[in-house]
């Protein structure tokens, strides 16, 4: 008999609350392997209460790529081996199983974007369909020949807009699931020698009119479903997350932390260090940003000059961002 989401004895209105939260430091436990400067904040009001998750506490990997919480209230957690799922005291891991053709086509989890009817998960080898009712998993991989459909089997992204439909980013463009078909849609206008690093899509939003926004290795770009325009925002920086905020504004990370006003065109870049910062995820909190996982890499950064190239950081700061 499958087991019920629960969390320790909590309010009601608090156990959502809890399990993002538990979720969270098992995304930031994986994420922030050498950090061990303790980071000091003014006591919240509300219970909170944070429990440290890792190997030791069943997660099947150390290094968590991404982080999703289905209609069941399960925590999901993607690693670089297996796919974990948290019911608030235990994980359950799931893996590829070569004589399981209902298994996950691999364990490198890349992206999860959880839906009404289950959860989609990404990874380095295809998309797989995750059935909460019979807990299988549907596989979704490039085929021979199909001109129309996954132009690559690493999945970068995934999205699922206000519509419910289902936006999958690939090195080699976007895709969209119609049906049980996925198809492939151009990437936007652009010099010959932004065109490779505009179709890598590495972060999908929607704002209120509908509008895709997508960020890549090279930059921002917005597309419009209903008329098929896309369109380039920003180009040469690297749009790693995106995140709207309650005022319409939309913040990037990557080089750092852009934010975009798309009414009024404008961008305002916050400069976190002297040091060449590349952002990873970025969490908005009230009257707070926390920003996770700053890489520092001359490959991606080679103006950082004679600063020493770090593993992983992480800074939070203050914001009026509504």
């Amino acid at each position: 008999m499958r087991s019920t989401p629960t969390c320790p004895i909590l309010p009601g209105r608090y156990r959502r609350h809890y399990l993002l939260h538990c979720g969270l430091l098992a995304l930031m436990c994986g994420l922030l392997p050498g950090l061990e400067t303790p980071v000091r904040a003014r006591p919240r009001q509300l219970p909170t209460t944070f429990v440290r998750l890792s190997t030791g506490q069943g997660l099947s990997q150390s290094t968590a790529q991404c982080l999703a919480q289905d209609a069941q209230g399960f925590i999901w957690v993607g690693t670089q081996d297996g796919l974990n799922r948290y019911d608030g005291y235990t994980f359950r891991v799931f893996r590829t199983d070569p004589s399981q053709p209902s298994s996950l086509s691999d364990n490198y989890i890349t992206a999860l974007c959880a839906d009404r009817s289950g959860l989609w998960v990404g990874t380095q080898h295809g998309l797989n369909r995750y059935d909460p009712a019979r807990e299988t998993f549907t596989r979704f991989q490039p085929r021979a020949g199909d001109e129309a459909g996954l132009a690559h089997d690493r999945i970068t992204a995934l999205h699922c807009d206000a519509r419910g439909v289902l936006w999958i980013g690939t090195p080699r463009g976007l895709h969209r699931l119609e049906g049980e078909r996925l198809v492939r849609l151009a990437s936007p206008p652009a010099p010959a020698e932004q065109t490779d690093s505009l179709s890598v899509i590495r972060a999908i939003a929607h704002d209120t009119t509908g509008k895709l926004w997508l960020g890549t290795n090279g930059g921002l770009w917005c597309f419009d479903p209903d008329t098929g325009a896309s369109t380039v925002v920003l180009g040469d920086q690297p749009v790693l997350a995106l995140h709207f905020d309650r005022q319409g504004r939309l913040w990037l990370a990557g080089a750092g932390l852009t934010c975009f006003e798309p009414a009024r065109g404008r961008f305002t870049r916050f400069l976190l260090s002297r040091m060449c910062a590349k952002v990873r995820t970025v969490l908005f909190l009230p009257r707070r940003v926390l920003l996770t996982t700053v890489v520092f890499d001359r490959r991606d950064f080679p103006d950082c000059g004679g600063d020493r190239p770090r593993r992983s950081a992480a800074i939070a700061g203050r914001t009026r961002h509504g």
